[in-house]
């Protein structure tokens, strides 16, 4: 399994009393590290491929739904089918590493492990866009979910903020008269 040992090593070593961060590194972020140390059993190996399993489903699920979001106005059902299918391939079939196929289930660093807050927040933004909300609650739920992202792994919080702070920003400069003073604000 490719990369699972840079994984299941740090979820060891703060097993056995380490601090995160400080007594080890934790390559792949805290998030994936607490999550396989804190799964149930003895066996590391077994947590991540369980760990692995359910982030990799968490994250399809929001990538599903997000595309369902995006494509529910169009009435054409074999192009609504097409972009439901497109969505399931690129969560669950699709590599980094292409002549492996193996999809992330074997390459985690690819999916859900790595970037399931990232999908998280994808959703929240689509979900307030799509519903006429109050801008309160989607903003704490979105910097909820960018403070997950920046703790979860260093490529989910660096792809967080490329997708969360611009859409703030162009949030606050479709909604004011003074749209450019309200993006300095």
């Amino acid at each position: 399994r490719h990369h699972w040992g840079a994984y299941i090593g740090p979820s060891e070593t703060v097993l056995s009393g380490a601090r995160i961060l400080y007594d080890i590194p934790a390559q792949y972020g805290l998030g994936p590290t607490i999550l396989i140390a804190s799964a149930h059993g003895d066996n590391r190996w077994i947590a991540m491929f369980w760990t692995v399993i359910v982030t990799g489903l968490l994250y399809s699920f929001f990538l599903l739904a997000s595309a369902c979001l995006i494509a529910r106005k169009i009435n054409n059902t074999w192009s609504y089918l097409t972009i439901v299918l497109a969505s399931i391939a690129s969560s669950l079939c699709w590599t980094s590493f292409p002549p492996l196929l193996g999809g992330p289930w074997s390459f985690p660093s690819t999916g859900g492990l790595r970037f399931l807050p990232l999908a998280a927040l994808v959703f929240c933004i689509l979900w307030t866009q799509f519903r006429a909300t109050g801008a309160l609650v989607p903003r704490i739920c979105g910097h909820a979910l960018w403070c997950l992202a920046a703790i979860w792994s260093p490529e989910a919080a660096f792809y967080s903020s490329f997708v969360w702070w611009p859409y703030l920003l162009w949030l606050a400069s479709t909604s004011a008269k003074r749209p450019i003073r309200a993006v300095i604000f």
